[in-house]
């Protein structure tokens, strides 16, 4: 027999053990395959981990498998090449059925189910205007003794003697000085308490002339002044404020200014 025959025989089996024995040991080194459940439906199988790798690597689907695969060390070629990631399957929102809401509004008012009927608008409420608080009215009989009244200012307040030889400091309350002259009744207050809204209406524009003040004195007369003219001065060198009046004549009198440091001065007449 020729010996290249010979060589021929031996030269198949040997090439078939020798692949027989590459896929044992690939197949060693994979590992077993985890089938996949029957009843697992088919679109899992894209929403599983990816795996990187080529073809062989990425056959395993579960992250069990991967401990399989990455055994012993990645190799570095799993390092460097990186397939494409797999698309992964969008959601799909589901409408609402319409049956699921009932629009109660709708079934009532609709006797054609063919016709869509229009939407029914919520009846507005109108609320009621809050009723406003009574305003405090000014007294139309002014009694009493030692008082005082600016009704359009919203002052009541009664009236305490302060001497003219007194030194000590006011109190928060309606003083008549003893200093003032005759036909002169001089009533004096704090700016920040008795006196605040004759302060506050000079300051805000709301001081008028003819404005009306009533004062009861101590034998309880009544008479009514009516506001003349008004001046802010320095406290010092005003004596003209508490001189001595041809006519029966108010004189008001409290602080103003940033500090205090000025003095408004009202004068009023008897008025009828």
């Amino acid at each position: 027999m020729d010996p290249r025959r010979r060589h021929r025989r031996f030269l198949a089996p040997a090439f078939a053990l020798t692949i027989a024995v590459e896929l044992s040991f690939i197949a060693l080194a994979v590992g077993p395959a985890t089938p996949a459940s029957p009843a697992e439906p088919q679109a899992a199988a894209a929403t599983r981990p990816y795996v990187v790798g080529g073809p062989r690597e990425q056959a395993a689907q579960h992250p069990a498998d991967r401990l399989t695969i990455f055994r012993g060390g990645v190799p570095r070629w799993l390092t460097t090449t990186k397939p494409a990631p797999l698309a992964r399957p969008v959601a799909k929102s589901v409408p609402t059925p319409a049956a699921a809401v009932p629009n109660v509004a709708v079934a009532a008012t609709s006797p054609n189910p063919a016709v869509a009927p229009k939407p029914v608008k919520a009846a507005v409420t109108a609320k009621a205007p809050a009723a406003k608080a009574p305003a405090a009215k000014a007294p139309t009989s002014f009694r009493g003794k030692n008082h005082l009244w600016i009704p359009a200012l919203g002052v009541n307040r009664s009236v305490s003697f302060y001497a003219c030889s007194r030194s000590t400091a006011l109190a928060n309350v309606v003083y008549r000085w003893g200093c003032a002259g005759s036909n002169n009744v001089y009533l004096m207050g704090h700016a920040h308490s008795v006196f605040r809204p004759l302060h506050n209406a000079y300051v805000n524009g709301r001081l008028r002339k003819g404005m009306e003040v009533i004062y009861a004195d101590a034998s309880g007369r009544v008479t009514r002044y009516k506001v003349s003219f008004w001046k802010v001065v320095s406290p010092v060198g005003a004596g003209w404020a508490f001189a001595s009046q041809g006519r029966p004549s108010l004189t008001l009198q409290t602080c103003v200014g940033k500090n205090s440091q000025y003095r408004l001065v009202v004068r009023l007449v008897r008025s009828g």
